[in-house]
């Protein structure tokens, strides 16, 4: 399944250093941009 630009993105945990993350947690405190990137350490 695609995400189109402008649709929600599905809720999803992310860890990270300071314990998991949820994306609807991010985004009930304001707007939220995802990036992504294919690997670490590379130029983007």
């Amino acid at each position: 399944m695609a995400i189109e630009v402008g649709q929600r993105a599905p809720d999803f945990l992310l860890p990270s250093t300071h314990g998991d993350i949820l994306l609807r947690d991010l985004a009930a405190k304001g707007k939220v941009v995802l990036a992504f990137y294919r690997e670490d350490a590379t130029p983007g």
